[in-house]
């Protein structure tokens, strides 16, 4: 409704990489947080193709299902490999961690990347 302004810090740059948790994307809620992340001037941003990471709660923490979890996720894996984003977003924990583990890059909640890109002075001001 256009009734809190927002000011993000004009410096902020980031190629980031956006993968929806299967819960999320079936509900159709990834579009919350991406478009979000797209009110961010000096964002990049790419949406991951829908490829599960593999963990699925918590069968990919056992050991009998490593293997089969990792062939899961290998197809997001090599994608992000790809891309080379300088991090990932994800609203789910246990894709984080399967993601950071597994491709070896740093993955961020949306709501602390809108943080860091946030001016919070400036948009105090402008709101007062």
């Amino acid at each position: 409704e256009d009734k809190v302004k927002l000011v993000f810090k004009k410096d902020y740059k980031a190629r980031i990489a956006y993968h929806t948790p299967c819960h999320m994307e079936r509900l159709g809620w990834g579009v919350f947080s991406t478009e979000l992340l797209r009110m961010i001037p000096g964002v990049d941003l790419t949406i991951l193709d829908s490829n599960c990471c593999g963990i699925a709660g918590t069968y990919g923490f056992k050991k009998e299902n490593y293997e089969v979890s990792q062939a899961i996720g290998k197809p997001l894996f090599d994608q992000i490999a790809r891309l080379k984003p300088d991090f990932v977003a994800c609203d789910c924990e246990t894709c984080k961690w399967q993601i950071e583990m597994s491709a070896g890059v740093t993955v961020e909640n949306p709501i602390s990347i809108i943080a860091d890109a946030l001016d919070v002075e400036a948009t105090i001001k402008l709101n007062r």
